[in-house]
């Protein structure tokens, strides 16, 4: 059977190493495929895909909103979140879902990130950060704030700031950050500098490779706990397994995927 990941640019994925651990742990002959997307040759491709008897994709950047048009259902998460991140091909039609919101949460937890009460500050408004917004308002954070380079007052019923205005707040509870700046090959990039973080609870990059980020290596030398998003991206993935096997997988699945990753990452 053929999964795949489609995106725009996936030279930095590690979905394919993540899907063929969890295939090689069970005993599956399945494929898992990365699939280069231009923007304007979505339509067209994502047919193709389903032309190609896909089981399911998961969707990345910069495409978990522009995939809504093209799905005949959409789970109520991916519905609340107003993103999709896991697609389902089936006899009856095409379904959208979200598991970001459910690997975020697992990430949280497994961490010990302790959300509720904390005023929280997200680096960018894409697709993920929707999943992550709604994560935390369930995890009884205390106040969520974006940070933009658009001058926006409000998206999603929620405060925006510039990172202008981010300059001016010293303390920061958790700082999240959404963006692909420092994503590899561009590694020496951070979109805010070490100034800027500021005291700093927690600090979270949503980006896995390199596994140590340089806003990660700011926050870290402001005195912040950091996590990169590697627990997260395979949380994620084997939640997308659980929706395209109708199986549900321990956590030691996880666990064991992660630690794999984060040694070869090492």
């Amino acid at each position: 059977m053929d999964y795949g990941l489609i995106g725009e640019k996936l030279g930095h994925s590690f979905s394919k190493e993540i899907h063929n651990a969890f295939f090689n742990m069970h005993n599956q002959s399945n494929n898992y495929n990365l699939i280069e997307i231009e923007k304007n040759n979505l339509k067209k491709d994502f047919l193709n895909i389903m032309k190609n008897e896909y089981v399911g994709i998961n969707v990345t950047v910069p495409y978990k909103e522009n995939i809504l048009k093209y799905v005949d259902e959409i789970s109520n998460v991916a519905k609340e979140i107003g993103a999709i991140n896991t697609v389902s091909f089936s006899y009856s039609g095409v379904l959208g879902d979200n598991t970001d919101y459910g690997g975020f949460i697992k990430m949280l937890d497994y961490y010990n990130v302790d959300a509720k009460g904390k005023k929280i500050y997200i680096l960018g408004t894409g697709g993920a950060s929707k999943a992550i917004v709604h994560a935390l308002k369930n995890k009884g954070a205390k106040n969520i704030v974006f940070v933009s380079r658009s001058d926006i007052k409000e998206k999603d019923d929620l405060e925006v700031i510039t990172y202008n205005d981010l300059e001016k707040i010293s303390y920061k509870d958790i700082i999240i950050q959404g963006t692909p700046v420092g994503m590899y090959p561009n590694i020496l990039k951070s979109p805010i500098e070490k100034d800027v973080l500021g005291q700093c609870e927690v600090a979270i990059d949503l980006i896995y490779n390199p596994k140590e980020t340089r806003f990660l290596k700011y926050a870290k030398e402001n005195g912040a706990n950091i996590f990169n998003g590697l627990y997260m991206l395979v949380s994620q993935a084997i939640l997308s397994q659980e929706i395209w096997q109708k199986i549900p997988y321990s956590s030691k699945t996880v666990e064991s995927i992660y630690h794999l990753l984060n040694k070869k990452m090492a």
